[in-house]
C-alpha cells in the first residue's frame, strides 16, 4: 500500500493439604479412568478413520536435524532443547513415544532408538505446545497455544485453526473418548468434538466459561466434563451448566477414581491459595494433599493406571505410586532423571514411561531399573527461553540478555556469561553497542560494560546519578545516555555528567519513556508528558504532543526521526509533524519502532508488524509465521535480516 501521511502540527522525537491421611483404604481403579491418548489401547471401533477437511499445503516432513529452513521461507526458528518433556502419548503399536516440549514435538522410535523433532522449522503451526494426543488409527494430534490444532498423518502435518471453523486458535487440551472420539479444549474456554467426520463446537453460549480448559474428563463420553483454571462443568447432551461441586477452584489436568465411585483423585497444578497436589474427594468432602507425607510436591502433573490397579502420579517431587493402601515416593534416589514428573504413560505391554524436565524414562521390574532415553541438543537450548534483550556489536556479533546471563554469538561461535561471571544482580533489559566496540548492558538501577573482554559494574554506590534508569541511548561519539524523571546524565571516560531538563519549559516530564541522540547531537527525550529536545544547550518542548506520552522514538539513517505519541506513530524531518498510517494496517498498538541498516522501519505490534520502505507498507502477521508471544527486543544482521526476540525464544526474519 502507498504511504499515507497527515500534517499535526509544527516540530519534532525520542529513540532509542496437608493430610496426615487416615488409615490406608484398599481401593479399586476404573480401568478408563484415565486419557486414553495416553494408553496404548485397543478399541471395537477398529474401522474408525478421520478424514479431515483439505487445509492449506504444508511441507513434507523432512526428517534431518536441525533444519533451519522453514515452513515459512522468510523465518529461521531456533528450537530449544527437546528434553524439556510435558507431555507424552503412546501410539496403539507401542513402537512410538510422541512428546510435547517447550519448542514442538518429539517422535522416538522405540525399535530404532531415533528420533525426529517437529517444530515451525518442519510442519508444526507453532512451537508451544500445550497437549499431545493418538486417536486409534495413530494419528497425531497436537494443540498449541497460538496455532491452533496440528495432525500428523504419518508423511505430513495438517493444521485446523479458526480460519477452519474452530473456535480458538489456542488448543490447551486434547483427549480422546473411549469410543474414539477426539476432544478438544480451549484457551479461551470453548470446547470441540470430532466423530471422524464431523465437528461439534461448543462456547460461552453454550454455557462454558471463558477461561482456559485444562482437562477433559471423558469416563462417561456422553456427559464429559471440563475442567478449567478454576471451575468445572457438566455436559448434560444438550448444554454445559456450570458446578460448583467439588474440587473447585483448582487448575485440574487429570482425574482418577475407583471403581465404586466412591472416592475421585485429581491432579492439580493450581489451587486458590497457588498450591496445588493431588485433591481427594470423598463423600463430597474434597481434601488436599500437597507437601505432606503422601504427596511431597505441590503440583501434580499427570496420572496412570497400571495393570495391577496401581495409581501413578507425576509431581513437581518425584513420582508417586499408590496401590490403594500405601504412598511411596520415587526421587533420582531411585535413578529417575529428575524430581519434575510433568507426565506419565503407559504402554500395551504396561511399562510406565515417565516425561521429565531432563528426559524421558521408562521402569523395568521395578524401581531400581530406569532406562532414561534423551534427545541430542539439536540446537542451542537458550534460544527458546524468554529474551530482555539483543543487539549486534560493532564487530557484528550478536549479544543476547537472558534472566540468568548474556549470550555472545560470533560466525558458530558462541560464549554464554553467567550472571556470575559479571556479578550483576539484575536483569539487563537493553543491550546498547558503542562504535569502539564497547557494549553497554542497561538493568533498572545498573549498567554493567563490557570491554576488551573485561566486565564491569557500574551502582550508585560508584557513580550512577540515579536510583532508577528509565531510558537510555548510545550516541555516535560513544557516550552512553541515561535518564530518570527530569535529569540526564552521560558517561565517558569513567565519568558521569549530568544534564538538566530546562525547569522553565511550559510542562515538566514526571517520568522518561525513551531516550535518543542525533547525528547532530541534538538530544531527543520521549517522556509521559510529551516530547522534549535539546539541541546546541537549549531546551525545547514540542507543543503539538502536549501532554501526551510518547516513547519508542527511533532516529532513521536518512535523519527521519519516528516515535509513537499516544495511539499514532509520528515522523519529522524538520519542523513538520506527521501521523503515518501504516497503510491502514496498525489495527493494534504499536510497541516499538525500529530501523533495519537498509533504512526500512519496522512497526512492531502484539500480533503483526509492518515494515515501511519509504513508499509502501508491507503486513506481516502469524499468518506469514511471526512467532507467538510479546516481542522483547529487536536487531539487524548485516544482511538486514531482523532478529525477533520474545518471550518465547528466538527468531530471525528474512525479507524476501
Amino acid at each position: 500500500m502507498k504511504a499515507k501521511f497527515f500534517v499535526v502540527g509544527i516540530i519534532g522525537i525520542s529513540v532509542l493439604l496437608s493430610a496426615a491421611g487416615c488409615g490406608p483404604t484398599p481401593v479399586v481403579f476404573q480401568p478408563a479412568t484415565l486419557d486414553p491418548s495416553q494408553l496404548a489401547f485397543q478399541t471395537k471401533a477398529a474401522e474408525w478413520t478421520l478424514e479431515p477437511p483439505v487445509l492449506t499445503a504444508t511441507p513434507t516432513i523432512d526428517p534431518s536435524l536441525p533444519v533451519l529452513a522453514g515452513s515459512f521461507p522468510d523465518w529461521t526458528y531456533y528450537a530449544g532443547s527437546p528434553n524439556n518433556h510435558n507431555h507424552i502419548a503412546i501410539d496403539p503399536t507401542s513402537r512410538y513415544i510422541w512428546s510435547a516440549n517447550e519448542s514442538g514435538v518429539v517422535q522416538f522410535d522405540l525399535q530404532t532408538a531415533l528420533y525426529i523433532s517437529y517444530s515451525r522449522i518442519n510442519g508444526l503451526p507453532d512451537n508451544e505446545v500445550l497437549d499431545i494426543g493418538i486417536t486409534p488409527d495413530s494419528k497425531v494430534w497436537v494443540g498449541t497455544r497460538f496455532g491452533g490444532l496440528a495432525v500428523y498423518e504419518g508423511t505430513r502435518w495438517k493444521w485446523f485453526n479458526s480460519q477452519h471453523g474452530l473456535p480458538g486458535d489456542g488448543v490447551s487440551e486434547i483427549n480422546v473418548s473411549p469410543d474414539g472420539r477426539l476432544w478438544l479444549g480451549y484457551t479461551n474456554g470453548a470446547v470441540s468434538r470430532f466423530d471422524g467426520s464431523q465437528w461439534t463446537h461448543w462456547g460461552t453460549a453454550d454455557g462454558l466459561g471463558s477461561d482456559e480448559v485444562t482437562f477433559l474428563d471423558l469416563i462417561d463420553p456422553e456427559r464429559p466434563v471440563a475442567y478449567t483454571r478454576a471451575s468445572k462443568y457438566f455436559y448434560n447432551g444438550a448444554a454445559w451448566s456450570y458446578s460448583d461441586f467439588p474440587p473447585n477452584g483448582y487448575a485440574i489436568v487429570d482425574v482418577a477414581a475407583s471403581t465404586d465411585g466412591s472416592t475421585q483423585w485429581y491432579a492439580a497444578i493450581d489451587g486458590p491459595d497457588g498450591k496445588g497436589g493431588v485433591v481427594e474427594v470423598k463423600n463430597g468432602k474434597a481434601t488436599l494433599y500437597s507437601g505432606g507425607s503422601r504427596i511431597r510436591g505441590t503440583r501434580a502433573y499427570g496420572m496412570a493406571v497400571d495393570s495391577r490397579q496401581v495409581l501413578w502420579i507425576g509431581t513437581d517431587k518425584g513420582l508417586v505410586k499408590f496401590d490403594g493402601k500405601t504412598w511411596v515416593t520415587y526421587t533420582t534416589t531411585h535413578g529417575l532423571p529428575s524430581n519434575v514428573i510433568r507426565d506419565v504413560a503407559l504402554t500395551s505391554e504396561g511399562k510406565l514411561w515417565a516425561a521429565t524436565d531432563r528426559g524421558l524414562a521408562n521402569m523395568g521390574k521395578d524401581y531400581r531399573h530406569w532406562v532414561i532415553m534423551t534427545a541430542d541438543e539439536v540446537s542451542e537450548p537458550r534460544f527458546s527461553l524468554p529474551i530482555k534483550a539483543l543487539a549486534f556489536d560493532f564487530s557484528n556479533a550478536l549479544w543476547i540478555s537472558y534472566a540468568d546471563g548474556l549470550h555472545r554469538l560470533e560466525g558458530t561461535n558462541a560464549t554464554f556469561f553467567n550472571k556470575s561471571d559479571i556479578k550483576n544482580k539484575e536483569d539487563l533489559q537493553a543491550v546498547l553497542p558503542a562504535p569502539d566496540g564497547t557494549v553497554y548492558f542497561i538493568g533498572s538501577t545498573q549498567v554493567v560494560k563490557y570491554e576488551s573482554g573485561k566486565w564491569k559494574v557500574l551502582l550508585a554506590s560508584s557513580g550512577i546519578p540515579f536510583k532508577t534508569i528509565q531510558a537510555s541511548a548510545v550516541d555516535s561519539d560513544g557516550r552512553l545516555w541515561i535518564g530518570e524523571n527530569r535529569t540526564l546524565a552521560y558517561y565517558q571516560e569513567g565519568k558521569w555528567t549530568k544534564v538538566y531538563i530546562d525547569q522553565s519549559l511550559p510542562i515538566q516530564p514526571q517520568s522518561l519513556k525513551s531516550l535518543a541522540v542525533a547525528a547532530d547531537k541534538t538530544i531527543w527525550v520521549g517522556t509521559t508528558d510529551g516530547l522534549y529536545f535539546c539541541r546546541e544547550g537549549a531546551w525545547s518542548y514540542v507543543d503539538v504532543f502536549a501532554s501526551t506520552p510518547v516513547h519508542s522514538v527511533t532516529i532513521a539513517p536518512d535523519g527521519l526521526i519516528w516515535a509513537v505519541a499516544g495511539e499514532n506513530v509520528v515522523v519529522t524531518q524538520g519542523a513538520e509533524w506527521m501521523i503515518y498510517e501504516g497503510g491502514g494496517n496498525f489495527t493494534e498498538p504499536v510497541e516499538r519502532i525500529a530501523v533495519a541498516r537498509d533504512g526500512k522501519v519496522y512497526f512492531v505490534m502484539a500480533t503483526r508488524f509492518v515494515i515501511f520502505n519509504g513508499n509502501e507498507a508491507k503486513l506481516v502477521t502469524r499468518a506469514e509465521g511471526l512467532p507467538g508471544g510479546s516481542v522483547t527486543g529487536l536487531a539487524f544482521g548485516e544482511d538486514n535480516a531482523a532478529w525477533f526476540a520474545s518471550e518465547y525464544g528466538l527468531a530471525v526474519y528474512h525479507p524476501s
